[in-house]
């Protein structure tokens, strides 16, 4: 992966590149990134270009034996480490990186390094555990760390989401971190720094990634994929939140948002035929059992996305309802939904029901029953919505 593939703004890539050729880069970096970032991929080529043959004064060459092994993420000298757990043919006791390094290499190429945790979980099956960087990949880091570099460069040490570290392996990391072999170069990747140990935190120099723009998604997914449309590329960039991997899970027609946009109004007028006390068929409880039946069916991880979209959705209408319009992207459908809801809502309804989207989530993770969930859901935001006494 070189630089200029990268998305991320330029001058994240200035800034790393000046350290270097100042000779001011350090051993321990810490990739604060936004979710949906080329974190990873920025790791990479950040790594390639330290071992380039003929690198030139932005880029490695691309060409060199060693960017080539880069490319397929095989270089001798480059180190992956990356959330794991146990599975149905490793056991949990001795579960770590290296056993799981050919389906992690799999799945970052086929995405051009556009990695997320949600995803990579899903592939190795370990939805309903808590995978983690663990004592077993802090003991392969030291065995490797003590030895020279094979190709007589760097040694580069990439940490994906390093806040998934188990405090065991952190705890035995600190003095590498803190005093590594020379010219090892250890990248550390996180989306959410504060549940890393401070003493990891102390040991590493930050590099705060801020979120793309609107547009470098629109232009990414357009060259991409040449065949779509401008105004589903937009629509699809308005959905994503600044996540360019959900933007690409998106495309071509972001079904998947206009599923769960369907889900939500449904779900959602359901609520305010009950909450307005109207007659029996035009609440339709069957058609909302129905409803809560076919998301309860889904992955917990599809459920989970559900709920974060509505409760995104739910910010978007608080923001229209408090007259702060110029601040929300909505596509055309969901203005539409915003305009045939927003007479029952209030300012605190909504308030309310993103407060209860906040309690479901957490009962979803925790592996709470989904149809009690969403039927407790169902009833909550019914009493938001009823008239005060």
């Amino acid at each position: 992966m070189q630089f200029k593939d990268v998305l991320v703004p330029q001058e994240l890539k200035d800034q790393l590149l000046q350290q270097i050729h100042d000779g001011r880069i350090s051993h321990a970096q810490l990739f604060h990134s936004q979710p949906g970032n080329h974190s990873f991929a920025l790791a990479v080529a950040m790594g390639q270009y330290l071992c380039c043959e003929h690198p030139s004064e932005t880029d490695s060459c691309g060409e060199c034996p060693s960017c080539k092994q880069f490319e397929k993420l095989e270089h001798p000298d480059l180190h992956l480490y990356f959330p794991n757990c146990g599975t149905d043919k490793i056991d949990s006791k001795d579960c770590e990186s290296s056993l799981f390094l050919k389906e992690f290499r799999e799945y970052a190429l086929a995405n051009n390094l556009h990695i997320d945790l949600p995803e990579w979980i899903s592939i190795l099956g370990g939805a309903n555990k808590k995978p983690a960087i663990n004592v077993r990949d802090a003991s392969r880091i030291l065995h490797f760390n003590s030895m020279r570099a094979y190709a007589g460069k760097y040694k580069v040490y990439i940490l994906w989401r390093a806040d998934r570290l188990h405090p065991d392996c952190g705890q035995k990391l600190l003095k590498t971190l803190e005093e590594p072999e020379e010219n090892s170069i250890f990248i550390l990747i996180a989306e959410e720094p504060e549940y890393m140990l401070p003493t990891i935190l102390s040991r590493t120099q930050t590099v705060k990634f801020p979120r793309l723009s609107n547009e470098a998604i629109e232009q990414a997914l357009l060259k991409e994929h040449p065949d779509l449309s401008p105004e589903v590329a937009h629509n699809i960039t308005l959905h994503a939140d600044h996540n360019y991997i959900k933007a690409r899970r998106s495309y071509p027609n972001d079904e998947l948002a206009a599923q769960m946009l369907d889900t939500f109004q449904a779900f959602t007028q359901g609520v305010v035929a009950y909450a307005q006390r109207q007659p029996l068929d035009k609440v339709n409880f069957k058609g909302t059992q129905d409803l809560i039946n076919d998301m309860t069916s889904l992955s917990k991880e599809d459920l989970r996305q559900h709920l974060l979209f509505w409760q995104d959705l739910s910010r978007k209408f608080l923001l229209m309802k408090a007259g702060n319009d110029q601040l929300v992207m909505l596509t055309d459908a969901e203005k539409e939904t915003y305009e045939q809801l927003k007479s029952a809502f209030t300012l605190r309804s909504v308030s309310q029901l993103n407060e209860a989207l906040n309690v479901a989530l957490l009962h979803i993770v925790r592996n709470g029953n989904p149809s009690l969930i969403l039927t407790d859901l169902y009833f909550q935001f019914a009493s938001f919505l009823m008239p005060k006494k």
